[in-house]
């Protein structure tokens, strides 16, 4: 009875404070974030899911080892769904940092990865009349001055932006994106209460860095929503692909573009997946080896490359030129990174688990506080998962089911934190590597980008 009543009172103690500690917390945000409706609601949710681990942290004492492990999985089950859901219905920014967060499969749950990872971001259009009036209020003049014409019926609708197609006074088709209105006051509010809520659960899990992860988050977020970054990335494209003709990414209007809107050529072309199941073997095998040619000279010539090459953003243009779309994520590596990556595959072939693991630490891989491994134990592991067999050569390994098993291995070290530059480069080829296996599985993307390598310097 004794251990009932201390049990008890020890939970309502925790709870208690984790509600005080929530509230001065909020207590110190902007007012007008704070009174605003959408903050106290997502805030009141996220300090309950706060709160109910803070409380398992409590119970946790009063059990064994494997019944508070059995208990922790089943509240991250939980709550992962009470996040997914929170997603779902308030949309907004939500949705956005719910689908980087995915992107941590190194440091949060399982459970956390799988729900967030079904996050769509389609949503309602909003009516044309707000996205004109976002027009009117980025130029200083209504839309039928800026655009001869845009069509009120958006061919795309998103979380952050809508995206209509209109015409200029030459008569040029293009595209223009529209950040959705007030999304910024949406995002800055959604990222508060985030942040707020990572910084009280950062004690109970340190090796998962949620403090840190929160601000990386906002980070991306807010470069989401700056378009003139993502006109500055198109602008660099297209300037490294020039003397290729054979890959395209839209013209950008820098004097139609602003911070909130930008307008692009629109590409005239058939989306990738329908291309690929109707065209002749020849014909479809050019194209994936353009598509795989791109992406190594991207990465390996230039350092310089678009990072998120799912199939919703290549078309096939006329000429089977490829066409490339949503310049939003990118990635730059510099002479020293590519140099410390060829290093790496070294010191893979060469079996060397101690320059393995000094080249983790220099590419910007850290073992955080509580981290349960140290970096030369996943070294270690990598090079044995990586490792070819006597009778192998690099050109026989299924290198997209090695990627893939390399990178559930990195979970395994939740305490290590994982470059961002790491993470995009594996979801690049293991994107293009998904896409080769059923199409074509002779294009090894990884083994032109190795062969590649040896051949260029940045």
């Amino acid at each position: 009875m004794g251990d009932i009543l201390r049990d008890s009172f020890a939970v309502a103690g925790e709870a208690e404070a984790v509600y005080a500690r929530a509230w001065d917390r909020a207590a110190s945000v902007n007012a007008a974030i704070r009174s605003a409706p959408r903050f106290t609601r997502l805030f009141s949710d996220l300090v309950r899911i706060v709160a109910s681990y803070r409380i398992h942290s409590v119970k946790s004492r009063f059990l064994s080892d494997a019944e508070a492990a059995q208990a922790l999985e089943a509240l991250h089950q939980k709550n992962a769904r009470r996040i997914y859901d929170l997603c779902v219905e308030m949309r907004g920014g939500l949705i956005k940092i719910g689908q980087f967060a995915s992107t941590y499969t190194n440091a949060l749950p399982p459970a956390y990865i799988e729900y967030l990872g079904r996050l769509q971001d389609r949503v309602p259009p909003v009516p044309y009349k707000a996205i004109a009036r976002r027009i009117e209020s980025e130029f200083g003049r209504p839309a039928e001055q800026v655009f001869a014409r845009v069509d009120p019926e958006p061919i795309a609708a998103a979380s952050l932006a809508q995206v209509h197609p209109a015409e200029l006074h030459d008569g040029t088709r293009v595209v223009i994106k529209v950040q959705m209105p007030d999304i910024e006051n949406t995002a800055e509010i959604d990222l508060t209460a985030f942040t707020i809520a990572a910084d009280l659960t950062n004690d109970l899990f340190p090796a998962l860095g949620l403090s840190e992860i929160s601000r990386a988050l906002a980070d991306s977020v807010k470069k989401e929503l700056d378009y003139r970054q993502e006109l500055a990335n198109i602008l660099r494209f297209n300037r490294q692909t020039v003397d290729d003709p054979r890959v395209v990414a839209p013209k950008v209007y820098p004097g139609l573009s602003t911070q909130r809107i930008l307008t692009m050529e629109k590409l005239e072309g058939e989306h990738l997946i329908p291309f690929l199941e109707a065209a002749a073997p020849d014909r479809r095998n050019r194209l994936l080896a353009l598509i795989a040619e791109s992406f190594c000279s991207q990465i390996v010539t230039h350092g310089f490359f678009h990072a998120d090459p799912h199939p919703g953003n290549m078309f096939v243009l006329p000429g089977d030129r490829l066409g490339l779309i949503d310049f939003g994520c990118v990635e730059h590596f510099s002479a020293g990174t590519y140099a410390l990556y060829m290093e790496m595959i070294s010191a893979i072939l060469s079996r060397d688990a101690e320059s393995m693991a000094r080249l983790f630490e220099s590419m910007g891989f850290s073992a955080g506080a509580g981290a349960g491994a140290p970096l030369r134990e996943m070294a270690t592991d990598f090079i044995e998962l990586l490792m070819l067999d006597p009778d192998q050569s690099l050109a026989d390994v299924d290198t997209t089911q090695k990627l893939t098993r390399g990178l559930e291995l990195i979970k395994k070290y939740p305490g290590i934190r994982v470059p961002r530059h790491f993470v995009l480069l594996g979801r690049v080829l293991l994107t293009l590597g998904g896409i080769m296996m059923r199409y074509n599985p002779d294009i090894n993307v990884f083994m032109l980008m190795v062969d590649q390598m040896g051949k260029n310097k940045l």
